[in-house]
């Protein structure tokens, strides 16, 4: 490569690539911080980032003349909306929503589009703008090349998100050593020397910039942010107002300092009914549990949490007071329970609603199985969910429904307790009801739990909220979660919304669109929606199965971008593109049936690593077939825009579906099934044997 315009313009499609990919990952985490870990958020971001993408493709197609220096440019703009777009997000979301509270669907999609899409419509416009400006010095240049140029710099930006900027970094930080490279690499392309030196001087005085200003971008509009920390789990914040302090993780509270009454009921109304609690198993606290289990001199606590931080700012902020035989672990509580065989005497689930896929995987049937088989002789389970003395929402009765019919498939007595919240109480032996009385025969002071207990748990209550229970309910799965469907349709229906709209828009706008498409363009959009839904796939069966994709999220997403330009690569050195188009979608279906049984049969059972490599041959599979479709239709830079814009609306389609629709309702394999029936529709089609368009 001697012409060093040419190299200047590849290095701007590879830095490109590495800060749009770190972008991507920063804005994934902002918006799980800002709307409570949801996980049908990292859809709609991605759906968003795909389609403004796709969008800003075809508008290239438009482009009459391309030169050098308008890309440094671009590329200049492109560096310093990013920390503009972070900032909207942290200030716009209070400001519009007020802060902490959900947001229903279309504010959340209408807001995630509307912050995200001016970055990601301009990264969409760059790729093919960079190879017609590229063209303009080499004519034969290939549309793969510029495909495989920002791939590399694709998985570059994840490898260095996930390994150095995740654990080291906070997000504007991130976003500077991200795009400082960019600047970098246009400042060399600039039009004069002028612009070689203001353009990169400019992204850098707004990079510091947004740096200086983050902490105060994330103060509350009440009461006073006294500490903030980013771990590769999750945001972290302790607020304080008045004599309250408040520790929320990803916008969620989680434990206060004033809440006696959380940490009381929890503590005493399950282990007044062991006679001598020697051993107690804690997952999460509310604040102040320990406090309330000393009462009970148990020889072991097993204090649970994920997050280390989480436990160092309990004990540096005195939410949580230890003594001694508490032991604090560091680890996700599912994956404890399957690698340690201790019995205990109670297990205490304080944990928020389930109403993300990290939380569902606590109240599920294979999780109360494990449960069970660790507790003693006369243990009890205990948890809470949302509910009311008198009265239950329809969807708050086919939770509770679904959550006692679960939990009484592994336990003999499962009592529920009526009240804001509603407790379970399950056990192999019957529960005692009078937990006043327990109370008092085992010397055990409460200001609330013993008190008022008999005014506000009558038997009238428990005989009625017992009676409002749905026998038939469905059985809480894995691979099939019920409340995870019941949270989707509770997203609606607490803000009066239906998702019929925008699904049948949805539909329209996608029927429209693949109308236009020839057959090798509609293998490739199929082949985009299968390679994004099988990512949507992993990063639901990793939460699901190893319960911290926050962490890993952009480890996952590096393999899945590692497996494209490998698969590219490979795919520009063959020939027949008719016959292997048709070769790799029979085994994309085989790949993704084999994915499917693996995550049937063995679950819990099946490694990290398993999923990157999973991810990454998928990947490689689809990738392979991006050189294929190429050399089918021509190598023209109309054919390149076109098909680059086909495959991103393509994995839009696949992020939407599957992270918004498919896994929620249908579970995991109803979504790998639906991957696959649309495979199998444009292979038969490429075929000529089938034509829906």
């Amino acid at each position: 490569m001697k012409n060093p315009t040419k190299r200047a313009i590849l290095h701007i499609v590879i830095a490109t690539g590495v800060a749009s990919v770190v972008t991507q990952l920063v804005l994934m985490r902002e918006f799980l911080a800002q709307f409570q870990g949801n996980e049908p958020i990292v859809a709609l971001v991605l759906f968003t980032w795909l389609v403004a993408g796709g969008i800003g493709t075809r508008l290239a197609r438009r482009v009459l003349s391309a030169h050098a220096g308008q890309l440094a440019r671009l590329s200049f703009l492109l560096a310093m909306l990013a920390p503009a777009q972070i900032m909207a997000v942290r200030l716009l979301r209070p400001m519009l929503f007020g802060a902490g509270t959900s947001v229903g669907f279309y504010a959340t999609f209408l807001f995630t589009a509307a912050t995200m899409a001016p970055y990601a419509l301009l990264v969409g416009y760059l790729l093919p703008y960079s190879l017609y400006v590229i063209r303009r010095i080499e004519t034969g240049y290939t549309g793969v090349g510029i495909y495989l140029a920002d791939n590399i710099g694709d998985v570059c930006g994840g490898a260095l998100f996930t390994f150095v900027l995740v654990v080291w970094a906070d997000p504007m930080p991130s976003l500077l050593v991200a795009h400082l490279p960019l600047a970098m690499a246009a400042g060399r392309l600039a039009a004069n020397r002028w612009e070689q030196l203001a353009g990169p001087l400019e992204v850098l005085c707004v990079l510091l910039g947004a740096v200086w200003f983050e902490p105060l971008s994330l103060a509350p509009t009440g009461g006073r942010l006294v500490h903030y920390e980013e771990t590769p789990h999750g945001r972290l914040t302790v607020h304080q107002s008045s004599e309250q302090t408040t520790l929320f993780a990803n916008g969620r509270p989680m434990a206060a300092s004033h809440d006696p009454m959380t940490a009381e009921r929890l503590v005493h109304y399950a282990l007044c009914q062991v006679s001598t609690p020697r051993r107690v198993l804690l997952i999460a606290s509310r604040g102040g549990m320990l406090a309330q289990l000393q009462k009970y001199h148990p020889a072991a606590v097993d204090y649970v949490e994920l997050d280390p931080a989480m436990i160092r700012l309990m004990y540096t902020y005195d939410l949580e007071h230890p003594f001694e035989g508490v032991h604090a672990v560091e680890a996700d509580a599912r994956i404890w329970l399957m690698q340690h065989t201790a019995a205990y005497d109670a297990v205490l689930i304080s944990l928020p609603e389930p109403e993300t896929f990290q939380l569902n995987r606590f109240y599920t049937d294979p999780f109360f199985a494990l449960v069970a088989q660790r507790l003693t002789h006369g243990g009890i389970l205990c948890f809470s969910v949302e509910g009311a003395a008198n009265y239950l929402t329809r969807a708050q009765r086919q939770i509770i429904s679904s959550l006692w019919k679960t939990a009484r498939r592994h336990f003999a007595h499962v009592r529920l307790l009526p009240g804001e919240p509603i407790f379970f109480l399950c056990r192999q032996e019957p529960v005692d009801l009078d937990i006043p009385g327990r109370l008092a025969r085992a010397g055990v002071d409460t200001l609330y739990a013993g008190p008022y207990f008999s005014g506000e748990v009558t038997r009238e209550r428990i005989d009625r909220l017992e009676a409002a229970l749905d026998r038939n309910a469905p059985v809480n799965g894995d691979m099939h979660p019920y409340l995870m469907q019941l949270a989707m349709v509770q997203w609606f229906t607490k803000f009066g919304n239906s998702p019929g709209w925008f699904m049948s828009l949805a539909a329209a706008a996608l029927l429209f669109f693949l109308a236009r498409l020839g057959r090798a363009e509609f293998v490739l959009f199929t082949t985009g929606m299968t390679a994004m839904g099988i990512q949507m796939v992993l990063i639901f069966a990793f939460q699901i199965y190893l319960g911290y994709i926050y962490a890993k999220i952009g480890m996952l997403v590096t393999v899945c971008l590692a497996g494209l330009p490998a698969g590219a690569w490979w795919g520009r050195r063959v020939k027949k593109a008719h016959v292997l188009l048709l070769a790799t979608d029979g085994m994309l279906i085989i790949l993704i049936i084999g994915l499917t049984a693996a995550l049937h049969l063995v679950g819990d059972g099946l490694p990290g690593i398993f999923y990157y490599v999973s991810g990454f041959m998928l990947s490689a599979a689809c990738g392979f077939q991006i050189p294929l479709a190429l050399s089918f239709m021509g190598d023209a830079p109309e054919a390149a825009a076109r098909i680059f814009s086909v495959d991103l609306v393509g994995a839009a389609a696949g992020a939407l579906l599957c992270g918004a629709l498919l896994i929620p309702y249908l579970g995991i394999s109803g979504a790998t099934l639906v991957l696959a029936g649309g495979k199998l529709v444009g292979m038969l089609r490429l075929a000529g044997r089938y034509a829906p368009f």
